[in-house]
């Protein structure tokens, strides 16, 4: 009787299948058989338990018949669903490290696909074809919140940039104040000193000095571009002072 046999009549009888698996196990693990073909029969029956147990009976079933834990038991299994796959592995070891690069694969895939969904149905507002519920749903909320935190962040950002902009705008405008100041106080000191080089130059009495109409003029005058139009001023102003002084003098009489 072959072991594809011993298969199909240990399906149906709880406790045969049982021995056949334990025993199965026991060569493998002990070295007198080494053979992928061997593992993947012990995971075609537990494969065909699984299906016919019901709710949490199999795992019940593993514990009290089987010599070998439940995640053993699922590698078995997997061994049988990827056999096709593993068809080229020359040891037990080595279908598991291709079983485990075939698994990493479908589940990048898997995650690819769910992540373009879930970017269809932000775009649509529809659910699209192959939606999963509760696995997309909950990477829905995470793309929401994740977001959220996003825009928070630029948001942040942007007022952080306009707050720096503002304050940099106030530094500027509070610099250009003080500038102004200093070259305000800067040219009337400058305009003092030359006033009072220009009282001392014409030998002004010590009253003038303080005197605020020579203040006046000489102000005038330090505005004018040249000497010659200083004097021209100097003329017109004599003559209108002494204008004044007729007109005055006429009405004293």
């Amino acid at each position: 009787m072959t072991n594809m046999d011993i298969c199909k009549i240990a399906v149906g009888a709880n406790l045969q299948t049982a021995k056949y698996v334990n025993k199965q196990h026991q060569n493998i693990n002990t070295g007198m058989k080494n053979l992928v073909h061997e593992a993947v029969l012990i995971g075609k029956v537990l494969a065909e338990v699984q299906v016919k147990a019901e709710h949490g009976a199999f795992l019940e079933w593993i514990e009290e018949n089987i010599t070998f834990d439940q995640r053993t038991g699922y590698k078995y299994i997997s061994l049988f669903n990827y056999q096709k796959q593993i068809s080229g592995a020359s040891s037990i070891n080595e279908a598991y490290k291709m079983i485990e690069t075939l698994e990493a694969q479908k589940k990048q895939k898997e995650t690819a696909s769910a992540h373009q969904r879930v970017q269809e149905y932000k775009k649509t507002g529809n659910k699209p074809e192959g939606w999963r519920r509760g696995t997309d749903d909950k990477l829905f909320k995470e793309e929401e919140a994740r977001d959220a935190r996003i825009e928070a962040v630029k948001k942040e950002s942007l007022n952080n940039e306009i707050k720096r902009a503002e304050q940099k705008q106030h530094k500027e405008k509070e610099k250009e104040y003080t500038d102004n100041i200093i070259s305000f106080l800067d040219q009337s000191a400058k305009a003092q000193q030359k006033r009072s080089e220009f009282k001392e130059k014409i030998r002004l009495s010590s009253e003038g000095v303080t005197d605020p109409f020579n203040d006046a003029i000489i102000d005038y005058l330090n505005s004018l571009s040249d000497d010659n139009r200083r004097i021209e001023a100097c003329y017109n102003i004599i003559k209108i002072c002494k204008r004044i002084a007729v007109e005055l003098q006429g009405k004293k009489r």
